[in-house]
């Protein structure tokens, strides 16, 4: 069986496996691994588990190997290049400016053998940075990697909080982006003002894509806005429909709204969805909002 650690290294978001090998570790510790990058310094949010024999199917690539567990030189080696990779953002700006006015310098990774460090800019449009390249080795005596990324990988990197109060979605559950449309935001009954449903990169918010599978199961278990649903007091309007309650609204003429459970209304008939309620669960839901109002 596989020893596998997972791992996380800085500026990817994704928490990556490492073949753990006789290696005693836990959660919480940090650890030196191979990439393909080269040697890193990376951290385990979860203990070494062994792998099923489909998980290691459904590996794409060989597992690289955990080195060794940091000790207190490896973190502070860490330390010493995220340091150094604060004061060469400076200087990447600086640069940056002169060499083009479309290039957004982002962020600068020192690698763990500290002779290459990775400079990360946002850019619309492909940016010839050859000079600068030359120009920041020479400056800073490294081995320069220039990589362009896109607004919602900037937003990622950078972090900060979004219109909920939370951190950013990309920064903290990390994974792959998944595309997000008008169309989802519409499916939960947003406003389509692009203020209020952006991020602030910009793109549409991520957070949109993560509910819409709700919603739409929701939408296609549950009777249409505006159908009749009889009742044992008489026909009644669907009038609203709260997805993450699972309740439906409907209005008698002349009457105040009672909100009903989905799972209590029942489908009659050739009906494709749920058309009526029994008499229990309508005497039920009743009660509910009549004292829900008192």
């Amino acid at each position: 069986m596989v020893r596998i650690a997972p791992v996380n290294l800085p500026y990817n978001p994704k928490t990556l496996w490492f073949d753990a090998g006789e290696l005693e570790l836990h959660a919480g510790c940090d650890v030196v691994v191979q990439t393909a990058r080269g040697t890193e310094f990376g951290h385990m949010p979860e203990p070494a588990f062994e792998a099923t024999s489909d998980q290691v199917k459904k590996l794409k690539t060989p597992l690289k190997p955990v080195l060794r567990v940091a000790d207190d030189e490896d973190r502070a080696k860490q330390a010493e290049l995220e340091a150094r990779a604060a004061e060469a953002l400076p200087v990447f700006k600086e640069l940056a400016a002169k060499a083009s006015e479309e290039m957004r310098p982002v962020s600068v990774e020192y690698l763990f053998d500290g002779d290459k460090a990775v400079f990360y800019f946002e850019s619309e449009n492909r940016v010839d940075f050859r000079e600068l390249v030359r120009t920041l080795s020479s400056r800073l005596h490294v081995r320069v990697d220039m990589r362009q990324i896109g607004v919602r990988d900037e937003a990622r990197m950078v972090g900060g909080l979004g219109h909920c109060g939370q951190e950013l979605c990309c920064k903290r559950l990390g994974g792959e982006f998944c595309p997000v449309s008008i169309r989802m935001a519409k499916e939960q009954g947003l406003s389509l003002n692009p203020q209020k449903i952006s991020g602030l990169c910009g793109r549409l918010m991520c957070c949109l894509r993560y509910e819409f599978d709700a919603y739409k199961d929701f939408k296609s278990r549950a009777p249409k806005q505006n159908a009749t649903v009889e009742t044992p007091d008489g026909p009644a309007k669907v009038v609203d429909l709260d997805v993450p309650r699972e309740m439906v609204s409907l209005k008698l003429e002349g009457e105040k709204a009672v909100k009903v459970p989905l799972a209590d209304l029942e489908t009659e008939g050739d009906a494709v969805r749920p058309n009526r309620i029994g008499e229990e669960a309508w005497e039920r839901a009743t009660e509910q909002t009549t004292l829900a109002l008192v």
